[in-house]
């Protein structure tokens, strides 16, 4: 089956669908050293880019959407606004359109 994946970070969801055998297709990140990281490690480059700017119409057919969503807003490292932050919500908007 074929993965897209949104907050691939350097790669620690997407290792564990492609050792069960999945073909991640795509994968995207707003990091730049974490999208450095994932290309030396992976034969799929990441994307970096922004999600909410990025055309989903320009992401590859896919059958299963993975994301490790952004973790700032709900660790206690950060100011734990949570669903207040937009950084929050930001996987809401982007799963529903990206599967439309």
């Amino acid at each position: 089956m074929k993965v897209a994946s949104l907050f691939c970070g350097i790669g620690g969801l997407d290792k564990g669908f492609i050792n069960a055998g999945f073909d991640v297709v795509w994968a995207n990140d707003i990091d730049k050293y974490a999208v450095e990281t994932y290309n030396a490690n992976f034969d799929t480059p990441a994307t970096l880019a922004d999600i909410t700017q990025y055309p989903l119409e320009d992401i590859p057919e896919f059958d299963v959407l993975i994301g490790g969503f952004p973790c700032q807003p709900f660790s206690m490292m950060g100011q734990q606004k949570g669903f207040e932050d937009t950084r929050g919500t930001v996987f809401f908007r982007q799963y529903v359109k990206a599967l439309h």
